[in-house]
């Protein structure tokens, strides 16, 4: 981890003082030197830390089994093109890189029994919605194209779990209430579509979702309740839940947010 410009001063200062007598003067200039090449090194470290940082990310999405490269493979997933063989890297790549034909907007990756478990949606309009048949079919024989030989492959595009919550949000009095709303509901809408929830429903994570929107203090959670393409019924969640579909929308016909000024 990079070091702070005046630790690195105070390290070259001290082994320059067991060597040297040095002026005590703020304004000497031995110290503008210690505080250029101070600054130096500290921009050197931090490209270090970013080298590092690159080299972990690309061994982790690049080694074969493990949850990030096969969370990696299925976001460069791309709808109605064909892979193809490239004899000069001895790789599969499609011909031509489309960005709007990832349809991947959720991968939940489980590994159990050694058969992998692939979970994915799609973002229809700010919206997440399953695969459908033929986006489905696709995606299937591009996972059977690129895994390993010999690797036991599930690949489930189902609807969404369900989540109905009642909270109540605090908030500043000197936001107005409209806007307040607005950012709430940006910021849950936000939450549902990122990825860091990898198919597992935190209760704390929804509630930071809705404290960082501008203008809100703190919120109480009085219940969130899930329930899967499987269940019958809603339950607590309490800790946390996995989701059945990998990913989730919410009942907003009974889901209630209170919004109360503090």
């Amino acid at each position: 981890m990079a070091r702070t410009i005046n630790e690195i001063e105070q390290s070259i200062t001290g082994k320059l003082q067991n060597k040297l007598s040095l002026s005590s003067s703020g304004v000497a200039e031995w110290r503008l030197w210690v505080s250029v090449c101070a600054t130096a090194i500290h921009v050197f470290e931090l490209i270090l830390d970013r080298f590092k940082k690159d080299v972990e990310e690309n061994v982790m999405t690049s080694r074969p089994g493990t949850r990030k490269r096969w969370e990696r493979l299925c976001f460069l997933f791309q709808n109605n093109h064909t892979l193809v063989w490239d004899e000069k890297d001895a790789t599969l790549k499609y011909l031509e890189d489309d960005a709007s034909a990832r349809i991947t907007a959720v991968a939940n990756v489980n590994i159990a029994g050694g058969i992998i478990t692939l979970r994915v949606a799609k973002n229809d309009n700010g919206k997440l919605v399953p695969f459908n048949a033929g986006e489905r079919g696709n995606f299937t024989n591009y996972i059977n194209e690129s895994k390993p030989l010999g690797t036991q492959v599930v690949v489930l595009s189902t609807t969404p779990d369900s989540i109905r919550y009642n909270a109540v949000v605090y908030y500043n009095p000197a936001f107005p209430l409209e806007q307040v709303r607005e950012r709430v509901t940006a910021a849950i809408d936000a939450f549902k579509l990122s990825q860091e929830f990898g198919g597992i429903l935190y209760p704390e994570r929804f509630m930071d979702a809705m404290i960082q929107a501008e203008g809100v203090v703190t919120v109480k959670l009085n219940s969130i309740l899930r329930k899967g393409t499987s269940q019958s019924g809603y339950s607590d969640v309490n800790v946390s839940a996995s989701l059945e579909a990998g990913y989730f929308d919410y009942d907003n016909g009974n889901s209630i947010i209170t919004f109360e000024s503090i």
